[in-house]
């Protein structure tokens, strides 16, 4: 077992919400909006004493990468601009769109730390194929050996 603490996945509570940032093309300034309802599901899930140091990061994938950058950096300030005002800790930079390669390195990083495997022997993590809606990643423990 490796130094890391395990999560209690029975008490993690997740979100998904559609559609996605790359549907704000035709608008992009309202794209900020579509985070309001899961700050506020964060909000209900971090204690009110811990929201203006709990940072929050908008980590952007494959459907934005394919956006015109132009177009992309609009939609990606209107949701700093929603992301500056939630009360949680933000910084301009933590909304970015991330490569495909990182999207995989979380991928990997996320599952084995929920595995408990995640510190351990390398050769005793879990491989992943992360496939999304607009990119595939592979992982195994030969990424991060050298």
């Amino acid at each position: 077992m490796g130094g890391f603490p395990l999560l209690d996945l029975k008490s993690m509570a997740m979100m998904r919400k559609t559609p996605g940032l790359s549907s704000y093309l035709g608008d992009p300034e309202l794209s900020g909006e579509s985070l309001v309802e899961l700050l506020e599901f964060a909000k209900e899930k971090v204690l009110n004493d811990w929201h203006k140091v709990t940072e929050v990061r908008l980590m952007a994938t494959a459907g934005l990468r394919m956006v015109e950058v132009g177009l992309r950096e609009r939609i990606l300030e209107s949701c700093r601009r929603v992301l500056r005002l939630s009360g949680f800790q933000f910084k301009d930079d933590w909304a970015t769109v991330i490569p495909g390669s990182d999207e995989g390195v979380y991928a990997w990083v996320a599952a084995n730390y929920a595995l408990g495997s995640l510190g351990s022997d390398p050769e005793n993590t879990t491989r992943i194929l992360e496939l999304g809606g607009a990119s595939a990643q592979v992982n195994s423990c030969s990424l991060f050996m050298t």
